[in-house]
């Protein structure tokens, strides 16, 4: 239930449950706009004809613990031409980044099983200080966004993820 949940609020939708006892349970799902495979390649593809996000020979570390947002993640870099790779947790990415020299920019979620983003970047900030670091987060608020900032995150994106807006930070970074 929480995978269904974590996935319909990815895609900007909203649950309800209704239960009366002795006869049953309701669902109710109600999305505002969804983004089709199709329409997300008929966008991809736009762009790409103008080499916006084509980023061949540019390698992307994920570092995101909850696999609905990595899957959706993962089928966005599909169209890029990047090379993706994936960490679960922070101390994982640290590893990642101290094994792969080729890296080119960091996507990290912030709440993380065991050392959070914020841990994890200041790790990787002491290998190296340039890389670019974006934040992905749930948490909206204008203070939590100082802080990304001031931590020494590049840039920050707010979950649900806006893909068009992900590759155009991603663009403006690489």
């Amino acid at each position: 239930m929480s995978i269904s949940k974590n996935l319909i609020e990815l895609l900007g939708g909203t649950i309800s449950i209704d239960s009366v006892y002795q006869q049953g349970t309701m669902f109710s799902i109600d999305f505002i706009d969804i983004i089709t495979n199709k329409s997300l390649n008929e966008n991809i593809n736009q762009n790409n004809q103008t080499n916006i996000y084509d980023l061949k020979n540019k390698t992307i570390l994920l570092v995101e613990d909850d696999e609905v947002n990595a899957i959706l993640i993962k089928e966005v870099f599909k169209k890029t031409n990047a090379k993706l790779l994936h960490s679960y947790n922070g101390l994982d990415s640290i590893e990642c980044f101290k094994n792969e020299k080729n890296i080119d920019l960091i996507l990290m979620d912030i709440q993380l099983p065991g050392i959070n983003g914020y841990e994890a970047l200041k790790e990787i900030r002491k290998i190296n200080k340039f890389v670019p670091i974006i934040a992905h987060t749930a948490f909206a608020m204008t203070d939590e966004k100082e802080r990304l900032l001031e931590a020494g995150f590049n840039d920050f994106i707010i979950k649900p993820i806006n893909i068009e807006k992900l590759l155009t930070i991603i663009n403006k970074h690489i």
